[in-house]
């Protein structure tokens, strides 16, 4: 992330070098990323931040086992991720060592609410 402060350093070095490379060298950047904000004409801080996702990047693996694994929750909420992973490796054979991962993040967000 290219800070502020050197974006305007490389405004203030464009008026006195005769170049886009010996400001850029000068202000500590890129010369890539000197000429985007030249052009831009504006500060990092400036530019608009880009909306989060309200789409899936992938299918959800959890679809047929997430009815369940809430009730397993509702009924014990101590129940550790590690548990309801066995629990599903166990009844599902195509439950792979990446949904893990995601198990634990969903058990933890379950009963935290």
């Amino acid at each position: 992330m290219v800070e502020d402060k050197k974006v305007r350093r490389l405004f203030v070095e464009l008026n006195k070098q005769p170049t886009l490379s010996l400001a850029a060298e000068k202000a500590s950047l890129n010369m890539k990323t000197a000429r985007k904000y030249r052009d831009l004409g504006k500060l990092p801080s400036q530019l608009s931040i880009a909306e989060p996702r309200s789409y899936r990047t992938r299918p959800d693996p959890f679809v047929s086992v997430w009815p369940k694994a809430k009730s397993l929750l509702k009924v014990n909420p101590g129940l550790q991720a590690k548990s309801l992973y066995a629990y599903f490796q166990l009844q599902i054979i195509s439950f792979s060592d990446i949904i893990c991962n995601w198990v634990f993040k969903f058990v933890f967000k379950v009963t935290n609410e």
